[in-house]
């Protein structure tokens, strides 16, 4: 029974930290986004001799890309948020097995001990059969 919960809280653990690389990558994948957007930001420009209402629309397309750029950060930030709540439940999950695993370790120990006895009262009643059979004859 012990061995089975601590191969749960193993294999939980494991799917946690799983969770945890695909959110890092979510977030890795934003960050590179954000970096995109702040290069077009600083990069995207109209002709020297458009009209007026080019740098109108350049203005939008700025503000619409500030826009998509602060919602990836709060997108981000979120992330961070749920990749701190796994790390969490991470560090619990490896207590948990931890425990589970010095029990495993204790059941093993009892065993072995248990078999130990087992082989030794083997060896003292075929000792003493030898000693009795030895002294009859």
């Amino acid at each position: 029974m012990v061995e089975k919960l601590y191969k749960l809280r193993k294999s939980q653990r494991d799917l946690k930290i799983l969770e945890k690389s695909r959110l890092l990558i979510q977030i890795s994948d934003i960050e590179d986004k954000i970096d995109e957007i702040e290069n077009e930001i600083n990069t995207v420009s109209v002709d020297k001799f458009g009209m007026m209402s080019d740098f109108m629309v350049l203005q939008i397309h700025k503000n619409h890309l500030r826009d998509l750029e602060e919602n990836l950060f709060h997108e981000k930030l979120d992330l961070n948020d749920l990749v701190e709540n796994v790390e969490d439940e991470i560090k619990y999950l490896q207590q948990e097995k931890e425990k589970y695993s010095y029990l495993v370790d204790l059941q093993v120990q009892e065993k072995m001990q248990k078999m130990i006895k087992t082989d030794e009262e083997f060896a003292d009643e075929y000792m003493q059969s030898k000693y009795h059979k030895a002294r009859i004859c």
